[in-house]
């Protein structure tokens, strides 16, 4: 009497794209109410920090980990690699226009949705320090984005909304 073999076991094929995992990548252009744009990278691009080395840094920013959601259950990020610009900083320039400190830059954007969000200072992405107007609210259930320089890994900025 023969035992047949079982199936094989199930095999998952992950796309890799420039060196990274598909799923770790921006796939569409967003907006974000800040006046960042997140957009994909060129297939052809790939950070030199990984999407774990980036969120061991974000441990250590503004905010860091531990968000939670109002229920009080932990918020768990997403974290991808794109490019974004952002018009809301950059340098003033002598005839009055401004050149963006981020324009089609490669980042890893740590995203946490629905988390309950306590304003902090932190610097901001440019020289001249941060800024000292707000319109959000003190304490709200929102959205934090924390940019980071995929090549370096080092904090960018960050903002929520």
């Amino acid at each position: 009497v023969t035992t047949p073999l079982p199936p094989p076991a199930a095999t998952t094929t992950t796309t890799m794209v420039a060196g990274i995992p598909a799923n770790q990548r921006v796939q569409q252009t967003t907006s974000t109410p800040t006046g960042a744009t997140i957009s994909p990278a060129p297939a052809s691009d790939s950070p030199a920090v990984t999407q774990q080395q980036i969120i061991s840094a974000e441990a250590g920013t503004p905010g860091g980990v531990g968000y939670r959601n109002a229920a009080g259950t932990p918020v768990h990020p997403t974290v991808l690699f794109g490019l974004v610009t952002d018009s809301e900083y950059g340098h003033m320039n002598s005839d009055g226009s401004v050149t963006p400190f981020y324009t089609n830059y490669p980042v890893w954007i740590v995203e946490y949705q629905g988390a309950v969000l306590t304003p902090v200072g932190g610097g901001s992405p440019g020289p001249g320090g941060p800024s000292t107007t707000s319109t959000v609210p003190p304490v709200h259930v929102g959205t934090s984005m924390t940019f980071f320089d995929a090549q370096t890994g080092s904090y960018l900025f960050g903002v929520s909304f």
